[in-house]
């Protein structure tokens, strides 16, 4: 199967792995989500990434080998593949209601800080995992 993902996403898991924030997986265990939004019961695993970025949409690719004993999984099918090719040392899953977007569409959350009082706290946040962010 084959896959494209952002050049920005690259670049931001480059200054992550550089930084320590995050560290590698020795292998890249990616979930596969089908156009009808359920897991695919099979998990797949990358094997390759592409060395260029695409000029004109600003992608590289992937290849992932994914079983398909069924052969539910059929060519020119729309996937959405979840890839966990890093673990975020210092990450936290937030619950999405706990998120506020201000009207540029930054997120933030309320939180109680060391002295009790209620702090709002600038997140970054990348996508969705189940209900959290």
């Amino acid at each position: 199967m084959d896959l494209t993902r952002s050049a920005s996403e690259l670049l931001e898991l480059r200054r992550d792995f550089n930084s320590g924030a995050v560290r590698s997986l020795d292998e890249v265990p990616v979930t596969i989500i089908l156009e009808d939004g359920t897991r695919y019961s099979h998990e797949g695993e990358l094997t390759f990434s592409d060395v260029a970025v695409d000029p004109m949409t600003g992608s590289y690719a992937l290849r992932v080998v994914v079983p398909n004993p069924d052969n539910l999984l059929m060519p020119g099918m729309y996937v959405r593949a979840l890839l966990a090719n890093a673990v975020l040392e210092k990450g936290l899953l937030v619950p999405q209601q706990g998120v506020l977007r201000d009207a540029k569409g930054d997120a933030s959350a309320m939180v109680v800080n060391n002295e009790g009082l209620v702090d709002r706290r600038a997140l970054h946040v990348s996508r969705t995992v189940g209900d959290k962010w």
